[in-house]
């Protein structure tokens, strides 16, 4: 897939080939079964939370959850999922080693970085006037970074992503 996205980046025009292409991001966690009690972007900003590893530019959680059935137990309960956007890759890399697999209200959480698409606007050349949008407004490499730039990310969504820092725990890295 990586070699397939890096070569429609070179050919002119291939904006539009790259609709069904997955980018991922390294400051975007995705996180999967979290139960009704926390799936609330307030409650996952908290300290208690996410919000322990580091500033977190935004919070999506799923507005339909799907059924999860309790280990041990044939009765089955609402999960969601939710996006973090956090400032630095770093600190989205140390929550995801933090959570993946952790259980919270009987429910293992996992947690991986996210991905996102182009936004159609961008690959039809139009501009996109959605202040909301979570999709890419450049072209960028197979590490997310801008296409001829040094960082990459989102357009005037706050997906600069800093440098050089490390995660809470003092640790560099990125999970590949």
């Amino acid at each position: 897939m990586r070699a397939r996205h890096a070569e429609k980046l070179k050919g002119k025009g291939a904006r539009r080939d790259l609709g069904e292409v997955r980018v991922v991001q390294r400051n975007v966690v995705h996180v999967i079964g979290l139960t009704t009690n926390i799936a609330k972007a307030d409650i996952l900003r908290c300290p208690e939370f996410f919000g322990q590893y580091g500033r977190l530019l935004r919070v999506t959680v799923s507005k339909y959850p799907t059924q999860s059935k309790l280990p041990g137990s044939e009765k089955s309960v609402p999960v969601y999922s939710a996006y973090l956007t956090f400032e630095k890759p770093e600190d989205a890399h140390v929550a995801i080693q933090a959570v993946d697999g952790f259980a919270v209200d009987g429910h293992t959480l996992r947690a991986n970085f996210g991905t996102t698409k182009y936004c159609r606007k961008f690959l039809d050349g139009e501009k996109c006037d959605r202040k909301d949008c979570n999709f890419l407004h450049k072209l960028v490499d197979d590490n997310g970074h801008e296409k001829g730039g040094k960082e990459g990310g989102k357009e005037g969504k706050g997906g600069k992503e800093g440098k050089g820092s490390k995660g809470k725990d003092g640790k560099d890295g990125g999970k590949d």
